[in-house]
């Protein structure tokens, strides 16, 4: 189902999220089941996001595709740059960690990108958003409290 066909911003939120856990969740494992060097994956993975992102723009922009494509300025190559850092670090978490905990903790992000809004750039962050991240930040001490007493967290 396209997302413009989707009745609210709520729902696309839903949807969204759901498509990220139903991705990130066998790419995590199927990265730990591989036993691919780490090179390889890297490659692989960049490779097949590229075609992907490619795709998607031909798709959704069919008349303009092409000319998007090729003009890249600054802003694009940074998050060029970005993203191939979040790549490398994404695979040398997985390998390094279970995976439960490297989606437990790429699941903060939004909490992280809130907290940083606030610090960085002055916007207001609602309440409700600070009572949300200290109870996450207490479900993360939970969760990772066996793992930081044996020396197992990495």
């Amino acid at each position: 189902m396209p997302l413009a066909m989707l009745p609210s911003g709520h729902l696309k939120g839903v949807f969204l999220t759901t498509a990220g856990i139903l991705i990130l969740s066998p790419d995590a494992l199927l990265l730990r089941l591989i036993g691919a060097d780490i090179w390889t994956l890297l490659f692989w993975r960049g490779l097949l996001c590229a075609i992907g992102l490619v795709g998607i723009t031909l798709l959704l922009d069919r008349s303009d595709g092409f000319r998007r494509l090729f003009a890249i300025g600054r802003p694009e190559l940074q998050i060029i740059g970005v993203n191939a850092c979040m790549h490398v670090l994404f695979v040398l978490a997985i390998l390094n960690t279970t995976v439960a905990n490297v989606l437990v903790i790429m699941s903060i992000s939004p909490l992280v990108g809130a907290i940083l809004s606030r610090f960085v750039l002055g916007e207001p962050v609602a309440r409700r958003t600070w009572y949300t991240t200290v109870a996450v930040f207490i479900g993360l001490v939970l969760i990772f409290s066996q793992s930081l007493g044996g020396g197992t967290l990495v």
